[in-house]
């Protein structure tokens, strides 16, 4: 059992304040078309109904893999992954792009983490989930990304 304090991303934002919430949100101002705020905002607004897909497909299979013989159930396993396909696709290809992108800003950076780490345990930041040394890393860099916005803004 570890003897340090779990720190998640909530810990380092509550220690940043406020303040750094708004300097790390993606800027108005930025051109829409290539810049990873924007890029990232698509991925955000993508990633719930790929969650949803993910579980229709796993409720799929659940009903499925029993009763195999069953051609219903069969056109529903398709269907559910076909659907989880394409959008699997579009996720995918955001992430690509927001990690291809180069960084030019401290919140281009927090895109970036924000996005690797939500398959990291329950995507909450919580270090302790981690699943060995790389995962934890990018976590702790996380937090270090917030917490030097909270300075930069007060600053």
């Amino acid at each position: 059992m570890s003897t340090r304090p779990t720190l998640t991303r909530r810990h380092a934002i509550t220690g940043a304040g406020a303040a750094g919430l708004v300097a790390l949100s993606p800027m108005p101002s930025m051109p829409a078309s290539g810049s990873i705020p924007a890029l990232f905002a698509e991925w955000q607004a993508a990633y719930p109904p790929y969650l949803a897909a993910l579980n229709e497909y796993g409720r799929a299979q659940e009903a499925w893999f029993p009763d195999r013989d069953n051609p219903e159930k069969a056109d529903a396993e398709r269907r559910a992954e076909a659907a989880k396909d394409v959008i699997e696709d579009v996720v995918f290809d955001l992430e690509c792009q927001i990690f291809e992108a180069p960084a030019l800003t401290l919140a281009d950076i927090r895109c970036k983490l924000l996005v690797r780490s939500k398959t990291i345990g329950m995507g909450d930041g919580n270090v302790e989930d981690a699943g060995g040394h790389d995962q934890e890393l990018l976590l702790w860099l996380l937090v270090d990304v917030e917490r030097l916005a909270g300075k930069a803004v007060v600053s």
